[in-house]
């Protein structure tokens, strides 16, 4: 059974929730509270938006289109961004520099050409934007320099140079998701991900949903790109077949009780989003609730978001197992890597996975702003 239900935005649920949403403790031992008091300092934008972006550059048209995505994200938050692109010398030259001085002289002359072209284009996009040129291994610099200035959301595509390999991600894009201990929007390499040439807007915005606080977690930065974009939020569910013991070929018995599960699963479930879309309620977007029994969740998720056309996954980067001990739940790292479509994946700061080894002193060759003139 599938659901794609758009809904009321002045209906109201019959009586009270069991649990709340807005204010108070709910049942779980949860804070409460997807509508999120404003940043004091940034009048407008909700406490714990994304402050800095990190745009990772390699001189690809893939990675030249994250520009549009970071405004796309940017402007919402009045946040400030980051464009970075890291000069890699040839491993068996030594690190940092290559034999042929003359050569990487030349490399790192091009390298800040082309960071100037990057920032003449964002101009047009009305960021706030600075650049950093390093040197070294894209994704040890790339780390090291996250961490070391606060970076909140790093944007990347899947792929770089060299183009799609046939794996869901480059090895470059791996290590940076495992290792980044902020949030991450990846971009697919080689896809149109529905956003026009010259702006990135969302139209429709997929958050799954499984029940735990993690997944939920990711419900105010959704409704905040939402109303932004004045894009549909679907919120969505499936319905898992619950896992029953068996040593022998299921009983009538064993049928029924497993049809039950499922009955009551769909139930709370179905009660779950309805009460989640009445505390979202907002006029500036609408509110579509999905709700499937289909089979497994990464599969039909994948399904929908290639048949629904969605343009923007936001979820956590954990759902309901909260395993912290690998960089992705297996529900985002399925998503990762066979979704075709941008992937905000939301994790706390507060939990660094920084590789131990790092390159212990990281170099940068130039980290610039543009004059303010540029930048007003």
């Amino acid at each position: 059974m599938v659901e794609d239900t758009r809904l009321d935005s002045e209906a109201d649920p019959d009586g009270p929730p069991s649990w709340q949403a807005a204010g108070g403790n709910d049942s779980r031992g949860g804070s409460t509270g997807w509508r999120v008091p404003e940043d004091p300092e940034t009048p407008g934008v909700e406490r714990g938006s994304p402050r800095h972006l990190l745009v990772c550059l390699d001189r690809s048209p893939a990675s030249e289109s994250l520009i549009l995505h970071a405004a796309a994200l940017a402007r919402p938050w009045r946040a400030r961004v980051t464009f970075i692109h890291v000069l890699e010398s040839d491993p068996r030259a030594g690190p940092p520099h290559p034999a042929d001085a003359v050569d990487w002289r030349l490399r790192r002359l091009e390298a800040r050409r082309y960071l100037a072209e990057i920032m003449s284009k964002s101009v047009r996009q009305d960021l706030q934007v600075r650049m950093a040129l390093a040197e070294g291994r894209a994704f040890d610099e790339i780390l090291a320099w996250s961490e070391s200035h606060a970076v909140d959301l790093t944007i990347l595509s899947t792929h770089g140079e060299k183009g799609r390999t046939g794996c869901g991600l480059s090895g470059t894009a791996y290590k940076l998701i495992d290792g980044s201990s902020g949030s991450v929007l990846v971009v697919p390499t080689g896809e149109t991900s529905r956003v026009p040439a010259e702006e990135a807007s969302y139209k429709r915005i997929l958050v799954p949903l499984d029940g735990s606080l993690h997944a939920e977690s990711a419900l105010p930065i959704a409704a905040q790109l939402a109303a932004a974009h004045r894009a549909e939020l679907v919120l969505a569910h499936v319905v898992a077949v619950p896992e029953l013991m068996r040593s022998r070929l299921p009983t009538a018995a064993d049928r029924e009780l497993e049809q039950a599960v499922i009955e009551r699963n769909e139930s709370v479930a179905r009660d779950y989003l309805t009460e989640i879309r009445s505390h979202l309620r907002d006029p500036r977007f609408e509110i579509i609730i999905y709700l499937s029994r289909r089979g497994s969740p990464r599969e039909e998720l994948l399904r929908f978001i290639h048949d629904e056309a969605i343009d923007l996954v936001v979820l956590s980067a954990h759902g309901a197992t909260g395993a912290t001990d690998r960089a992705l739940g297996s529900v985002a790292a399925h998503l990762v890597a066979h979704a075709r479509v941008p992937l905000l994946l939301l994790r706390n700061r507060t939990t660094p996975r920084l590789r131990e080894d790092r390159a212990s002193s990281p170099s940068y060759t130039e980290s610039a702003r543009l004059p303010s003139a540029m930048t007003a």
